[in-house]
């Protein structure tokens, strides 16, 4: 049985969102106003969100989902990778910074779904 799980990839000027039940992704503003809209459209169904802690660019976001009531899961990146490529999805695309982002984002979700 799976969970609602979103993933995010966290970046200084924005995150990267996926959700696996729905196979939808999106794009948000890393500020205040970015976190509540990201909070509307993860919504109440989802069971957990994971995230890669990325220097000092995810605590803000850490406490506004914490305080949404959200279940959190900080993924370490190695992990992550490790886990991606011992399911056949190799290392981030080559195709720029955005599907590197939707990469991560889809492998974070993938790591806490099984």
């Amino acid at each position: 049985m799976t969970h609602p799980t979103d993933g995010i990839d966290i970046s200084k000027d924005h995150l990267d969102a996926y959700s696996a039940p729905r196979r939808d992704k999106a794009r948000f503003p890393n500020d205040p106003a970015g976190f509540q809209e990201l909070i509307a459209w993860i919504g109440p169904e989802a069971a957990r969100v994971a995230y890669e802690p990325t220097g000092p660019f995810h605590r803000d976001l850490e406490d506004a989902l914490l305080k949404a009531g959200l279940h959190l899961y900080a993924i370490n990146p190695y992990h992550a990778r490790c886990f991606a490529r011992s399911r056949g999805l190799g290392g981030p695309p080559t195709n720029g910074r955005s599907g590197a982002a939707s990469a991560l984002a889809y492998r974070t979700v993938m790591l806490y779904s099984v």
